[in-house]
């Protein structure tokens, strides 16, 4: 059955198309010609697949003037967004400076606004900015706690010339039983908390954590190559409690090892 307000597509196989088309989009499309080809009004097809019957008529416009290229969906004519595509990482990048050189509090839309102003001449509303944030995956979150003499380049060094420096020990003790132990001690109480910032989803940027507060403490250490661990709970931290917790892992070292003790110099 032939609609009289459509084109003709007889030529097509939407079927067969419809089978090897990766686009799910345009695969519905497809489904929905392949079904007016065989008689269906637009009508009757629009409720099976829950499109508007008016779209029907230009999705067939489309393919009979553009062939198959014209069920590609082109980029709507819409409003686009204030702070263009190719500047957003330009943005993030101003946003974390911002970050970094602010002074205390919490910085908003309030803030934000000057710098979407005066870098990328931008106008927007609170709302707007919240909206703007949103768009680009950047999150209100809590960082991670940074110790303020910590150091990127002699973590990243450490990585690298770790192998290398366990093998000259085992060469120094001329024994290649060797058992990595890693200790940690933990403070349990009360705490400041950490302050929060925008960041991308999935990140959680370092910042520097007041550490003054009352505690216990709980020291632990595990070797992973052999699977075991030990753990002591203690009630301060300094260098006679350090030393109980060495005495304990020299009891879990296996006879005849050496341990190489990885210590972090955490005061």
């Amino acid at each position: 059955m032939k609609h009289d307000n459509l084109p003709p597509i007889e030529k097509y196989d939407f079927a067969a198309s419809y089978q090897v088309e990766p686009d799910p989009k345009i695969k519905i499309k497809l489904l929905v010609l392949h079904h007016v080809q065989f008689g269906l009004s637009p009508a009757e097809v629009s409720k099976m697949v829950l499109a508007k019957e008016k779209t029907l008529p230009s999705w067939v416009d489309a393919l009979v003037e553009f062939d198959y290229e014209g069920l590609i969906e082109r980029e709507g004519r819409g409003r686009k967004p204030r702070l263009p595509p190719e500047k957003e990482e330009d943005f993030k990048i101003e946003l974390d400076k911002m970050q970094v050189s602010f002074q205390g509090g919490r910085i908003t839309a309030k803030n934000i606004k000057p710098l979407l102003t005066d870098k990328f001449d931008c106008n927007y509303s609170d709302s707007g900015v919240y909206s703007l944030l949103d768009r680009l995956n950047i999150v209100w979150i809590s960082g991670r706690s940074k110790d303020p003499k910590s150091s990127e380049e002699a973590i990243l060094a450490f990585k690298e010339n770790f192998p290398d420096e366990v093998e000259k020990i085992t060469k120094q003790i001329k024994n290649d039983q060797i058992e990595v132990w890693w200790p940690d001690e933990s403070r349990i109480g009360q705490q400041g908390s950490l302050t929060r910032q925008w960041a991308t989803k999935g990140t959680r940027p370092r910042v520097i954590r007041p550490k003054q507060f009352i505690s216990t403490s709980v020291f632990g250490a595990i070797c992973p190559d052999k699977d075991k661990g030990c753990t002591l709970v203690l009630a301060e931290t300094n260098t006679g409690m350090m030393q109980l917790h060495l005495n304990q892992i020299s009891e879990q070292v296996e006879d005849g090892y050496h341990a190489i003790i990885m210590m972090d110099r955490a005061s």
